[in-house]
């Protein structure tokens, strides 16, 4: 009997170990303008907020043995929601604070990731909020028409959200709908 009252706590812990609380909170998707300039799109569900933009390539993009290899990554003084626009050619009021270094070659990926400021907390069963990212190979990015947003090729069939304007009522209505 003294092992089983021993032994309950570490099955119950090893149980924890899979328990996921995750929210997403906000949408995202990629447009180009007629130069070929990439522009992120976040829609960012009330009550929350971005302050930072991680760009990454594919998990086989990098040198052998890397994973995601670091394309760059932008930060905001002050955090942001609702519709957020991030032009990387020109991403004031974002602050680059890691060098950006999009790939050229058709067949990479450029992922991006943004985080929320409260991303949750290391207790246990506590909500872990996420904005799912966006990845395109950069032979999609520069296949989009101009100022055409879309998603990844993960969320088909509907990957394209329409202009920036059809995107943020798209992330009004998504943002409704997830708190309902």
């Amino acid at each position: 009997m003294k092992r089983l009252v021993l032994l309950l706590p570490v099955v119950a812990l090893a149980g924890c170990g899979n328990y996921l609380n995750v929210e997403a909170q906000g949408i995202s998707g990629m447009s180009t303008d007629g130069a070929g300039n990439i522009t992120v799109h976040l829609y960012v569900c009330e009550g929350n907020a971005v302050d930072r933009l991680e760009l990454v390539g594919g998990f086989y993009d990098g040198p052998s043995g890397t994973n995601n290899p670091p394309l760059g990554a932008l930060e905001l003084a002050e955090p942001a929601s609702g519709h957020v626009v991030i032009d990387l050619a020109d991403p004031a009021p974002w602050e680059i604070v890691e060098p950006l270094a999009l790939p050229l070659d058709k067949d990479k990926w450029v992922i991006a990731g943004p985080r929320v400021v409260d991303g949750g907390s290391s207790i246990p069963f506590t909500v872990e909020k996420y904005i799912s990212g966006v990845s395109l190979t950069v032979g999609e990015i520069e296949s989009l028409e101009p100022d055409v947003v879309v998603r990844d090729m993960f969320e088909a069939p509907n990957q394209v959200y329409g202009p920036p304007e059809e995107f943020a009522a798209y992330g009004e209505r998504w943002c409704a709908d997830r708190d309902r």
